[in-house]
């Protein structure tokens, strides 16, 4: 799971649920990776319209992107992305919420669901999980496969 999907499971209901959906899908020695962001990092104070970046959407399509957070509760975090370019009458915005697990949380979660953690590290090249990483990458696994 890439892309930070996993942290679109903003209730404890929703998450519990793709846990117990990833665990029934595994045979005992499979593997489930995924990343999300690491909220040590806490990444979302960068998410704002200074911040933007502009991207090729197609064939000479500048769009430009911009973050605002709009609410941080807990966990969650609410926030807009205006997508704008000369080529487009108005700009498109897109709301989102994410939420940011810490590794206690994760791991208790993980747990509930019949799984455990073989691995965890900070970035897609095997970074050592650091409160300044990025992300937390995980490898987990069936508990029956913790030996």
């Amino acid at each position: 799971m890439t892309g930070h999907a996993f942290q679109v499971f903003v209730t404890d209901d929703e998450l519990r649920s793709a846990l117990h959906a990833v665990r029934a899908a595994l045979t005992d020695d499979g593997r489930f990776v995924f990343e999300t962001r690491n909220p040590a990092a806490r990444a979302w104070e960068q998410w704002t319209p200074d911040n933007a970046t502009e991207i090729t959407a197609a064939p000479d399509t500048r769009v430009r992107v911009e973050h605002e957070v709009h609410e941080v509760v807990g966990e969650l975090v609410r926030f807009t992305q205006t997508y704008t370019s000369p080529d487009w009458p108005e700009p498109e915005v897109s709301w989102s919420t994410l939420r940011f697990l810490d590794l206690p949380g994760l791991a208790t979660f993980l747990a509930d669901a019949g799984l455990g953690i073989a691995r965890q590290s900070g970035d897609w090249d095997g970074g050592p999980l650091t409160p300044t990483s990025p992300e937390i990458i995980t490898v987990a696994v069936p508990r029956v496969t913790l030996r």
